[in-house]
């Protein structure tokens, strides 16, 4: 017997037929002939039955691209992204991965077990059985008058692994004979014993009696697929010559061959002028507007010397199918067999961006372009973007968009490059390109697509922004043409809050990436304009997008304002903060400085947590925007000094949220004092004050114990100066910063401790929350948990400050102690602790010139 390294892999399995390549498969060769390829004569079939297909159909023109083709044999392991499929099986023997691929167009199967385990992944198939070996007779007459002669009693087929166990037999017909040599030996037998399929299948379509042959190394799964295929139960297999002469013949097919026949994928070798990808994922009325605008006649439908002569009518439309949608399917299905310009393939439960990738891969035209199942194709726009590529050779071509807003109120987004077109250029030309953000209004060159192999994100928001970033910046030339060429409808803002969440944070996590591969470039230019239309437009838009974030309204710092809705999941709104902060961090200084302070507060509020004002400020930018958002002081403080340790002071979005602070403290000192207009003062802390027992609660408020902590005024480490101490566990405040109207603070504590509470009180009827914010619990033996908090720090006349703590295994009182000494000042029943305030000296809030050539002034705290 062979071993293993006696053979050498097969050469090519796939055959050039008139331009499509078409597979089939081919034994490996042997060591000692290394420049001879046997075959299998059932797999070779598959270019004989094609070729007589083809000429049947009288296809003579090769074409210049197409998609592989699978026809004959059990070959599905084999299948690559965006082949089409006719009559093809799967192999039993092949238990892991028996299909390559998904993503595949098919027209027919071998039978319906083929269909099922299809099925199974996910990938589409229609009703159509058989093998096409069985059109042997209608492709090749000729073979109906060799069956008409015989001259064998009996004709033995044995597969490819068998037949060294009959190679011997005088009735054996070789496998590895030319195909159409085997084709009539089996036309010239009374009964055909056969463990080859292909040997059965030949004698079924030439209506020679058969008996399949229990193989020796193949599994039953394609003899049972076979079977069922044709109409009959499977077959019992002989498990030798004497039983297959005893059992005799298994019953003739009950099958038509016209299905088969009329499914052949002869588009094949019709090259279309371009493909246009539509992803159905809207209703069926609005995908079937988006077809028929696709397929429109164009006003000027006469041959067009541009277009090689080619019509309207060679266009290929790719409907991508996603999700469960029976009528959009039904829709579809029932377009493309009316107007065989319509393909129609599945995408499983894939997200939207991996869709619109399936239909590329099945995109033939030497142009492509992209619409959404809700949108609508200007067709004399496209043709117009078609002709500009064609006579400029260009990569890409973009025109302009009609935008019907969910009101069904209709904009046109036109950026100023548009005036001097027509023009080819390039994005360092003509930065603003970034502007036109919809995948609809390009048309690309579909080689240099795939040459710069973008591809869609795979997820169902802002999908389009990624590729569109790297195809506009590897593109080295771009035709502008002046031409309406997409109609987009806007969606309706979504209703639910998490899915809204998830839809928001995948977008900028697109845009953060987007920025970055357009960046790579270190084009000034592009950065600041691609940072503009984030800022101004796209950010908005989205967050507007996902109003469904926003419960009622409620109470936010002390103040009322927005809030979002319950029962979102903390870890997901941090995944958006962070992401959101990467985005930010990304965007040009320079583009945000020429921005109004309503624009860079959106960004500011998203990226420092406050979610719900950001939405409220994108939904009213020139109502509500205008004011400082629904904050309190500190927590504006708190918002600017944590985009300050992220990003620097002078960023201009620090100073703008900085500047709400301090217009929010000047409205809540107005509040607190029934409207008396009270300076912005610095902080005196009368540290040797000592306070009798409140009457309110009987809690003695103490002060000294907090001198280590506001001596350290101006900002620094001090680290053991306080402790709290919680049933044994302290709470250390760590460090305090100045910052303007608050002292910032950060301390640890201990991981039981699940809460911590800021409480000032201004007067004798007026406090304000400062809640803590505790970062996430830590294991590990000697670990802590960190906080941070914002104390106000100008209180006209006195005020008082309350710190308490709260853990769920402890419920002893929060114990004060002087860090320096370790002795006991107080301890506070009610498990919290109090400091008296007065007010001091005025102060001010300074505001510097930012230097090195930037345009404004930007606001810094003292």
């Amino acid at each position: 017997m062979d071993t293993e390294v006696d053979y050498l892999p097969s050469r090519d399995k796939t055959v050039d037929v008139l331009g499509v390549p078409v597979f089939r498969w081919l034994p490996q060769r042997h060591a000692e002939a290394p420049d001879e390829q046997p075959e299998n004569f059932g797999d070779s079939l598959a270019l004989v039955v094609v070729e007589a297909a083809l000429r049947h159909l009288g296809v003579e023109r090769p074409v210049d691209r197409s998609r592989r083709l699978l026809s004959i044999g059990s070959v599905l392991q084999y299948a690559r992204a965006g082949d089409v499929v006719w009559g093809t099986g799967i192999n039993g023997k092949v238990t892991q991965d028996p299909v390559g691929t998904d993503v595949l167009d098919v027209r027919a199967v071998r039978g319906p077990l083929t269909r099922a385990r299809l099925a199974e992944l996910g990938v589409w198939a229609p009703e159509v059985y058989g093998d096409p070996a069985l059109l042997l007779p209608h492709l090749f007459p000729e073979t109906r008058a060799w069956a008409g002669e015989k001259k064998r009693r009996r004709v033995i087929v044995p597969n490819l692994h068998d037949w060294p166990t009959y190679a011997e037999h005088p009735d054996a017909v070789s496998p590895y004979l030319p195909p159409m040599d085997v084709v009539r030996e089996i036309a010239s037998a009374e009964l055909v014993v056969a463990s080859s399929l292909h040997g059965l299948i030949v004698a079924d379509a030439l209506g020679v009696p058969a008996r399949p042959l229990q193989p020796q190394a193949e599994d039953r799964f394609k003899y049972d697929d076979y079977a069922r295929g044709t109409g009959r139960d499977p077959f019992e297999l002989a498990a030798d010559l004497d039983a297959a002469d005893a059992l005799g013949p298994v019953p003739a097919p009950d099958w038509d061959p016209a299905p088969l026949l009329d499914a052949f994928p002869a588009f094949l070798w019709r090259e279309p002028s371009s493909t246009l990808v539509v992803v159905a994922d809207a209703d069926a009325p609005r995908v079937g507007a988006t077809l028929d605008s696709a397929l429109a006649p164009a006003l000027g439908r006469a041959p067009d010397p541009v277009l090689d002569g080619r019509t309207d009518d060679e266009r290929e439309v790719v409907v991508v199918l996603q999700g469960e949608a029976p009528e959009v399917e039904a829709l579809v299905r029932a377009r493309a067999a009316d107007d065989d310009r319509i393909r129609v393939v599945g995408s499983g439960a894939r997200p939207r961006g991996e869709a619109m990738n399936v239909g590329v891969a099945h995109a033939r035209g030497a142009y492509l372009g992209f619409v959404d199942g809700d949108d609508t194709v200007d067709v004399d726009g496209r043709r117009a973007l078609e002709q500009s590529l064609r006579a400029t050779g260009s990569q890409i071509a973009v025109g302009r968009t009609r935008v019907t807003s969910a009101a069904g109120a209709v904009t046109e987004h036109r950026p100023t490059f548009f005036d001097t077109e027509p023009r080819r250029t390039t994005l360092a030309e003509v930065p603003d390109l970034v502007d036109v953000r919809r995948a609809g209004a390009y048309l690309f060159d579909t080689d240099a697509y795939r040459d710069h192999d973008l591809y869609f994100r795979d997820d169902d928001t802002a999908t389009a922004l990624q590729p569109l970033a790297v195809a506009l910046r590897k593109a080295t030339a771009i035709d502008v043409v002046d031409r309406v060429v997409l109609h987009h409808q806007e969606r309706p803002p979504l209703a639910d809050p998490a899915e809204a969440l998830a839809r928001l944070t995948a977008y900028v996590g697109v845009e953060a990436d987007s920025h970055r591969a357009l960046w790579s470039e270190r084009d000034d230019d592009v950065h600041r304009a691609y940072s503009h239309v984030v800022v101004r437009r796209t950010l908005p838009t989205q967050l507007r997008r996902a109003v469904a974030l926003l419960g009622d309204t409620g109470s936010t710092g002390g103040t009322d304002g927005p809030r979002l809705a319950d029962g979102l999941d903390p870890a997901a709104l941090a995944d958006l903060t962070d992401r959101a902060a990467d985005m930010v961090g990304r965007l040009s200084v320079l583009a945000l400085l020429a921005c109004r302070p309503e624009q860079r507060r959106v960004p500011a509020l998203l990226a420092s947590g406050h979610v719900a004002a950001a939405l409220a400020a994108a939904a009213d930018p020139d109502g509500a925007g205008r004011r400082a958002p629904d904050l309190s002081s500190g927590e504006l403080v708190a918002a600017a000094l944590a985009l300050d340790e992220r990003f620097g002071r002078g960023h201009p979005l620090v100073a703008t949220l900085a500047t709400d602070a301090v217009d929010r403290l000047r409205l809540e000192l107005r509040t607190t004092t029934a409207g008396t207009a009270w300076p912005l003062v610095r902080p005196v802390l009368d540290l040797d004050q000592v306070v009798p027992p409140s009457e309110e609660d009987g809690t003695r408020l103490v002060a000294p114990h907090l001198d280590p902590l506001f001596t350290a005024a101006a900002g620094g480490d001090v680290a053991g100066a306080v402790l709290l101490t919680l049933g044994g566990e302290d709470v250390r405040i760590d460090r305090v910063v100045k910052a303007g109207p608050v002292w910032f603070l950060r301390g640890s504590v201990h991981p039981c401790v699940e809460g911590l509470q800021l409480e000032a009180r201004v007067g004798t009827g007026h406090r304000a929350s400062a809640p803590v914010r505790l970062g996430a619990p830590v294991a590990g033996p000697g670990t802590r948990r960190t906080w941070t908090a914002t104390v106000p720090a100008v209180l006209p006349g006195s005020g008082v400050l309350r710190l308490a703590a709260a853990g769920t295994s402890h419920t002893a009182p929060v114990t004060v102690r002087d860090g320096a000494a370790g002795n006991v000042v107080e301890s506070t029943p009610s498990g919290g602790t109090y400091v008296r305030v007065g007010a001091g000296p005025l102060g001010r809030v300074t505001r510097r010139v930012a230097r090195k050539g930037l345009r404004t002034v930007a606001a810094r705290l003292r």
